[in-house]
């Protein structure tokens, strides 16, 4: 539903995901610098999936929409087994 190279860019969310989870299950506490590479992640993807959206050839080829959110609902499954992992482990 979407293409190869949006894929692999949202994939980087799972940058986001981990750490927001950490902080919920594990506790761990992220610091001001971990919060500007969050920011900064976000906004890429923003740019990423909007510039994903509006393309034409998106249009003629899926549903580029249904496509990112089941990608970003897929990687908070995948960014909490990470996080229980490391509550495994630890």
């Amino acid at each position: 539903m979407i293409d190869a190279s949006v894929y692999q860019m949202l994939r980087g969310l799972i940058v986001i995901v981990v750490p927001i989870q950490s902080m919920i299950i594990n506790g761990t506490r992220q610091y001001r610098h971990h919060y500007l590479g969050i920011f900064l992640i976000v906004s890429g993807i923003l740019f990423v999936s909007i510039a994903s959206t509006n393309s034409t050839q998106a249009k003629s080829e899926g549903n580029t929409t249904l496509g990112i959110l089941i990608l970003i609902s897929a990687q908070f499954f995948h960014g909490l087994f990470f996080v229980i992992e490391e509550k495994i482990l630890s």
